[in-house]
């Protein structure tokens, strides 16, 4: 079984990470968008390289990549107003554990920076993801790209890395 390494992501990984955030955002999230193209062409809009550059740029930003095999795989991002920003796993490596090593380093960097609890806005393809790992519904849907949902969730971070 292959290992799944978290790492800090680089200016270096830039062009790969951009490409899995929008392979993910049009492959593994039809039940989303339902391929209505004004849709993906909002959500898709920021993912590009010159912006993922600002976010690792942002000192309130903690940007990382997850890598199999020596293969970018998985991007996320976390801020230091406890939002879960970013969670993105290439197509085809859905299912193996990339998702959640992402999801535990950005809680352990969030505790590392004091925060005691992470939100995020889910998509309802990853309702089930997040619910797997503790996150908690908080409300109502409210409206996200185009046709899409944005569901709160949240978690209470206990100080322990899991």
């Amino acid at each position: 079984m292959m290992s799944t390494t978290v790492r800090p992501a680089t200016v270096d990984d830039a062009e790969t990470a951009v490409q899995v955030l929008r392979s993910s955002i049009v492959e593994l999230c039809r039940a989303d968008h339902h391929g209505d193209q004004p849709t993906l062409d909002a959500w898709l809009d920021n993912k590009t390289v010159e912006r993922f550059c600002l976010w690792l740029d942002n000192p309130d930003r903690y940007t990382v990549v997850a890598e199999r095999d020596g293969t970018v795989c998985g991007v996320g991002m976390v801020g230091t107003d406890g939002v879960l920003y970013l969670c993105y796993v290439r197509p085809g490596h859905e299912g193996h554990g990339v998702g959640k090593a992402l999801v535990h380093a950005l809680e352990a960097e969030a505790r590392r920076r004091g925060l005691s609890a992470l939100s995020l806005d889910s998509t309802t393809t990853a309702e089930p993801f997040y619910e797997s790992l503790g996150y908690v519904r908080q409300g109502e849907s409210t409206r996200g790209y185009g046709i899409t949902a944005c569901n709160p969730y949240a978690k209470e971070l206990d100080g322990i890395d899991e």
